[in-house]
């Protein structure tokens, strides 16, 4: 079959033209009496090639579309190949081991001594996770915080000990803006007059009197903190 734009029509799109009718570079048929076999360009001769490889089961050197140029033929213009594959080179994801462990306890710190948020996550009898924005207290390593008998996060605690902290940073000027997860087990004890409590107050709350809870029976909690994660600080780059 000679090299015209009827025989790549043919071959590229698996569909001839009407009887006598000439079909152009893109399977459209040509000017009205055009019925003279067109030559091919060299892209459609390549774009077909191609997609005999394709319907023939011939091996392709790689998936690639190619940059498009202007003109009437521009969606079959030769053009730099851009490839479609990725690298085959491997990720190596900095998040996943974050920061060293003592460089990770000292953004800990930090965050805990400006403005932060805490998240205290447990886990409830079904396995599924339960979250409570807190307020928490540095004591050493460890971190106190208060709760109520009977709360979700308060039973979930009594059955299962692990639990998890997220703890954020708030925007201030030129302060970090980052985050840390501390994670341990939790002893829980007795706060008989509610003074713990006061405490969480003076210290997030300017000193406001924490709110009277007729018959609520509070508990210190004290995470013992075993693993600090923090993420690698964050590097703009150009």
């Amino acid at each position: 079959m000679p090299a015209t734009a009827r025989g790549v029509a043919v071959v590229a799109f698996g569909v001839a033209g009407p009887a006598g009718a000439a079909v152009g570079v893109a399977g459209r048929p040509g000017p009205a009496g055009a019925d003279a076999e067109q030559p091919a360009s060299a892209a459609t001769l390549r774009d077909a090639a191609e997609m005999t490889a394709l319907v023939h089961g011939a091996p392709r050197r790689r998936p690639m579309i190619r940059a498009s140029h202007g003109g009437p033929d521009r969606f079959l213009a030769a053009g730099r190949p851009v490839y479609l594959c990725m690298s085959n080179q491997t990720f190596h994801d900095p998040f996943r081991t974050g920061r060293p462990g003592q460089d990770a306890r000292q953004t800990a710190e930090r965050i805990l001594s400006g403005p932060h948020l805490a998240i205290l996550s447990t886990s409830n009898q079904d396995g599924s996770p339960q979250t409570s924005v807190i307020f928490v207290k540095p004591d050493g390593d460890d971190l106190l915080f208060s709760t109520i008998k009977g709360r979700r996060k308060t039973v979930n605690m009594q059955r299962d000990a692990r639990v998890s902290l997220l703890i954020h940073s708030l925007p201030t000027d030129g302060g970090e803006f980052t985050y840390a997860v501390l994670s341990g087990p939790v002893q829980l004890t007795d706060d008989p007059e509610n003074a713990f409590h006061q405490v969480m107050y003076d210290l997030h709350m300017g000193g406001a009197p924490a709110p009277v809870e007729p018959g609520a029976e509070r508990l210190i909690v004290r995470l013992r903190t075993e693993r600090v994660y923090a993420p690698p600080p964050y590097v703009a780059t150009d």
